[in-house]
């Protein structure tokens, strides 16, 4: 529950904000940092909750998991990618960036649970993110619910947000060579070694 000033009482009243935001018109999800569980994220729909937890080393070898504990699963990935089903929800293998990757970038949210774990891990956000339905923009001045301003937006986790083809044809490219999947991390990875520019050593290769 988040303080919230009352200038009429002066008294500070106490606001679920998780409960007013989960199903406001144009909400689509809501992630937060788990409170007293460090690395792990909530995820939430109007209806339905997961949990994102790492399992295992960090860096290249570092695997998540990905819970599904209220209702039906929020990203409604293939049963493939469980390992565990009961009443009580379906726990995913543990598996690596990577992996996420390749068993996710059919789906409609491909890559999504990677890619949230590693906006809360970077630090660059506070303790909540929200994305927009189909056809909603949580950024436009109209809609934006709290500053007003146009900051709030900026893409999402759907399909048709995530998967963007790419095509290079060069010197050392190989000719007709597929690449099924790649993060842009990598992508531009890839760019910077076909141009022998010196790569940082943060960069995924």
């Amino acid at each position: 529950k988040y303080p919230l000033p009352s200038k009429a009482t002066e008294q500070v009243q106490y606001v679920d904000l998780i409960a007013e935001l989960r199903c406001m018109p144009g909400v689509e999800f809501l992630f937060t940092k788990s409170i007293g569980i460090d690395g792990v994220v909530s995820v939430f729909s109007c209806f339905s909750e997961a949990l994102i937890s790492i399992s295992g080393t960090d860096g290249e070898n570092m695997k998540l998991v990905y819970s599904v504990v209220v209702g039906e699963d929020p990203f409604n990935y293939p049963d493939k990618i469980f390992k565990k089903k009961s009443s009580a929800g379906k726990i995913s293998k543990a598996m690596t960036k990577k992996e996420w990757l390749d068993a996710t970038y059919t789906s409609g949210f491909p890559y999504a649970v990677p890619r949230i774990q590693e906006i809360f891990a970077g630090g660059q956000v506070g303790e909540m993110v929200l994305t927009a339905k189909n056809f909603f923009d949580l950024g436009t001045k109209d809609y934006e619910a709290f500053t007003k301003n146009n900051r709030g937006a900026h893409g999402g986790i759907r399909k048709d947000q995530m998967i963007v083809p790419m095509i290079i044809s060069g010197p050392k490219v190989k000719a007709g060579k597929v690449i099924q999947t790649a993060t842009n991390e990598q992508f531009g990875a890839t760019i910077v070694d076909l141009l022998d520019v010196p790569l940082s050593p943060l960069a995924e290769k």
